[in-house]
């Protein structure tokens, strides 16, 4: 059997706990690197002696460098703690998963015994009421074998059927029981799992409500497009919109979502991802930036569009002819 009762796989929950607690301890490293070279850029932000221009502007710049690790460092704290969080379940849930494994062997052996056990009394039982001695002394006849010792022939049979039904029912027990465990073990690590992945998909958010988690955790553990776009559809228009502006590094890359939304999603990180200026040559750059990614979106004449972002490695692109619907820019020429 390779489903559970429920029809969760029944394999091994893979995990490696050494490399789970490596990457957590360079996450902890990193983490650290990044906290003392703020606070290096602060010293010099604070405490660089001097005058002059040259001197002012390396403090600004030192000071501008260190509150942009702010981002950086809270995001790999998030990251380590999820990672930890998930670590932490799936050694808890996930190894008592693999050790009722076993458990769930062992008793469907048992009751594949049981069965056998069962179906050779049943047998014995039907071939003795099919013989001339069951006939004949079941009918009142004469018979040659005392009729005492017949009826104990009789009940020895129809007692090893009853005994071999109870062992069976007490086997499918216990087997029930062996699953039931399993599938409870199975679940948790399953939510620890879910949790982890809704939290990697807004770790570069501040706050999330317990709303959102849900939804998110939901989507991020649907096994495949078609789980994923039943879900989108169950949500209303509202929700649609909410989740695309709230996580669109999520959305945008999330399959069974469909495209327009996808699309819509994607165009929003850009504008995220890249704040436009839309003054001096170096306003014109980004604005040239966000045409051409815009365009290589939109453009229903290219087969295959894409462009990459900071935040995300790779955008959904629109092939058809028609111009998706996009969120309204943050910010417009001035």
């Amino acid at each position: 059997m390779t489903t559970s009762p429920k029809g969760y796989p029944f394999e091994r929950i893979e995990y490696d706990e050494g490399q789970m607690n490596s990457l957590h301890g360079h996450l902890e490293d990193a983490a650290d690197e990044v906290s003392s070279m703020q606070l290096v850029l602060r010293n010099v932000t604070d405490n660089l002696e001097g005058r002059g221009q040259a001197l002012e502007l390396a403090k600004v710049m030192a000071g501008d460098v260190a509150a942009a690790f702010e981002s950086p460092a809270a995001r790999i704290r998030r990251i380590k703690g999820i990672l930890l969080a998930y670590g932490q379940g799936a050694e808890e849930h996930g190894g008592r998963a693999n050790q009722l494994m076993e458990s769930v062997t062992e008793a469907q052996t048992a009751v594949a015994t049981a069965d056998a056990s069962l179906a050779d009394a049943q047998g014995e039982l039907s071939t003795w009421e099919r013989s001339d001695d069951y006939d004949a002394w079941s009918s009142g006849q004469d018979v040659t074998t005392p009729p005492r010792t017949l009826h104990a022939r009789d009940e020895r049979f129809r007692e090893a059927v009853q005994t071999a039904q109870t062992g069976n029912a007490v086997a499918a027990s216990d087997l029930e029981d062996a699953w039931a465990a399993w599938e409870r073990a199975f679940e948790s690590w399953d939510d620890a799992y879910a949790r982890a992945v809704a939290a990697l998909a807004s770790v570069d958010e501040n706050y999330v409500s317990a709303a959102d988690a849900a939804t998110l955790a939901s989507l991020s553990d649907a096994d495949s497009p078609a789980e994923v776009a039943a879900i989108w559809n169950s949500l209303t228009d509202a929700q649609k919109e909410h989740y695309l502006e709230a996580y669109p590094g999520f959305i945008g890359n999330l399959e069974g979502v469909p495209y327009e939304y996808r699309i819509a999603a994607n165009v929003k990180t850009m504008f995220d991802a890249h704040a436009i200026d839309w003054g001096g040559s170096r306003g014109i750059r980004s604005s040239t930036f966000f045409l051409r990614s815009f365009a290589a979106v939109a453009c229903p004449s290219l087969s295959i569009c894409s462009t990459r972002t900071r935040r995300q490695p790779r955008c959904c692109m629109w092939t058809g002819s028609s111009m998706p619907r996009v969120p309204s820019p943050t910010r417009s020429p001035g």
